[in-house]
């Protein structure tokens, strides 16, 4: 379970998550998490015996890739592309694999990770307990800051609860606020793909290889 982990977001995560949920404002839009978990480990205290790190383990997010902005909840669909994505991460060098999912909500006041949601965070969870989940406060993309993970938030499980919200995440990388603001006056994107676009026409390519070339 989550625990005592902390969750560090990537610029490139940051970006392509806000940018999905910025490119179909009319939509709820989702996407899953890209990273590494690492568990607590024995460091030595001041006397030299063993101990374990009181702060857990972490859940480092360096990438995103986006799924979907419409029938967010067809389960074969899901499973096509958990099923793609998780072959092409285990294929890659680097030990990178599905640590999470993000979603943002159609409605623009909605701040509920709703059943949808929860059932694909579950589904997730079963494979990494630590998972994160991110949900993207749509009231605050109209005006975005180039401080701030203030646009998401962060829930985690445990053995006792369901998806409670969390505080532990953070933005790795300072100049992402910035990065974006100016992606999103670019109107970048424009050029991001979804799962849902592939679907549609299967040169897009939804891996976004290319995307901050």
């Amino acid at each position: 379970m989550s625990g005592g982990y902390k969750y560090s977001l990537h610029q490139a995560a940051y970006i392509k998550l806000i940018l999905h949920a910025i490119k179909h404002p009319a939509a709820a839009v989702n996407g899953l998490l890209i990273g590494k978990v690492s568990s607590a480990s024995p460091q030595n205290d001041d006397a030299g015996a063993q101990a374990i790190v009181a702060a857990g383990g972490a859940v480092d997010i360096h990438d995103a890739v986006p799924l979907f902005h419409s029938h967010l909840e067809l389960a074969p669909m899901l499973e096509v592309a958990l099923a793609q994505v998780d072959e092409y991460y285990s294929s890659q060098a680097g030990g990178l694999s599905i640590v999470g999912y993000y979603h943002a909500n159609e409605r623009y006041n909605d701040a509920d990770l709703g059943s949808a949601a929860k059932k694909i965070a579950d589904k997730i969870a079963q494979y990494v307990p630590q998972a994160a989940v991110i949900l993207i406060d749509n009231t605050k993309l109209q005006n975005l800051r180039k401080e701030s993970t203030a646009t998401l938030q962060l829930f985690t499980t445990t053995a006792r609860s369901s998806w409670q919200r969390n505080t532990r995440l953070s933005l790795r990388d300072a100049s992402a606020g910035s990065v974006l603001v100016d992606h999103v006056a670019g109107k970048k994107y424009r050029s991001l793909t979804d799962f849902d676009d592939h679907l549609d026409d299967v040169s897009k390519d939804w891996r976004n290889l290319d995307f901050f070339r």
